[in-house]
């Protein structure tokens, strides 16, 4: 839950809370405000206003722990100092609060050949849409924006739990609701979810291209169903992968067996399908399962994308997590993980 300390006080903010609480909602953590370094003057301004709230919120519920904004843009030199100047604050508070997105700066060269606002037909071939987002996919997959976020954070805020509250693409009509957005999200969720406390898409319910699920909306047609996104398989196929090892094309197998005797692979294949053996020496295995999202091209989508203009109609490929014996392939155009299940 997202505090208002800029504009409102202490007893309105806990009066929401309780609200929350009382009705159901397990509200787990609170934030400090949204990207609030961009409106105060200093820290110590910002510590005058969410301090009394923080109280509160110990003595009434315990156990909701509290998040303190940080900059991730390091560039400015007034945003450095607000982390250093949190690093060392010493007060009540249990996570730093990093927001990331990958914009027009680092994606920029993919941005400008996506055609926006031409008709879509799926049955049609793309060229110059498969050339932008192989492009994409390239630049997406070799940048290190969350694995230099983690350590960042780990090291500046020693003792402190990380909460990611905001990341993805950016805008959202580029590259949202697409498989390879959604593949990127799956493989970050996986190789960091031991080291990210809380990890949450921004705008995830709602109606913008950013989000996993939501009703009617003027970006896609239904008029009665949930709307489930590209970005919505990506996180429960995440949740399910959690602690995978991930297998890379080319590369010897790694694994860890758990306590229940199963071994997670999670993959993500934004190529051609290819043959992928599953050799555990001496373990007996009981079944081995894949559970995937597919597409016929990494620019499929689970509803309407940002580069369809007027005459496109909204593509649903992507609107199911296909679950099946796994044949010893890696499928074409798609993420998700291999479960195997060894025998005691």
């Amino acid at each position: 839950y997202v505090l208002n300390v800029l504009n409102s006080n202490p007893e309105s903010n806990m009066q929401a809370i309780r609200y929350l609480m009382n009705n159901g909602v397990n509200v787990v953590g609170v934030e400090a405000g949204n990207e609030v370094y961009g409106k105060y003057a200093s820290f110590s301004e910002y510590i005058a206003d969410f301090e009394p709230i923080f109280k509160l919120v110990a003595k009434e519920y315990p156990q909701i722990k509290k998040g303190i904004v940080g900059a991730a843009n390091l560039s400015r030199k007034e945003f450095a100092k607000w982390n250093q100047d949190l690093a060392a604050y010493k007060g009540d508070y249990e996570a730093v609060i990093l927001h990331y997105y990958y914009t027009q700066r680092e994606l920029g060269e993919a941005y400008e050949m996506i055609p926006l606002r031409s008709a879509y037909d799926e049955s049609a071939k793309r060229t110059d849409l498969e050339k932008a987002f192989d492009k994409a996919n390239e630049l997406l997959m070799s940048k290190t924006m969350i694995q230099d976020a983690v350590a960042y954070a780990h090291s500046t805020f020693e003792g402190k739990a990380l909460w990611i509250t905001e990341w993805n693409t950016k805008p959202s009509e580029m590259l949202c609701n697409t498989l390879l957005n959604g593949a990127w999200q799956f493989r970050e969720m996986v190789a960091y979810s031991d080291k990210i406390e809380y990890f949450l898409i921004h705008n995830g319910v709602g109606p913008d291209k950013y989000g996993m699920i939501s009703k009617q909306n003027k970006y896609d047609s239904e008029k009665t169903e949930m709307i489930r996104r590209t970005g919505y398989y990506a996180y429960v196929l995440a949740a399910e992968a959690k602690g995978a090892s991930i297998i890379e094309k080319n590369k010897p197998l790694e694994y860890q067996v758990d306590a229940d005797g199963e071994i997670c692979l999670a993959f993500t294949n934004m190529d051609e399908a290819y043959d992928f053996a599953i050799k555990l020496g001496d373990l007996k295995i009981e079944s081995i399962t894949i559970n995937y999202v597919a597409g016929k091209h990494i620019y499929s989508a689970a509803g309407t994308v940002g580069y369809m203009g007027k005459g496109s109609k909204p593509s649903y490929e992507i609107n199911r997590i296909v679950r099946e014996a796994y044949n010893g392939t890696i499928p074409k155009n798609a993420f998700g993980y291999i479960l195997i299940k060894t025998k005691k």
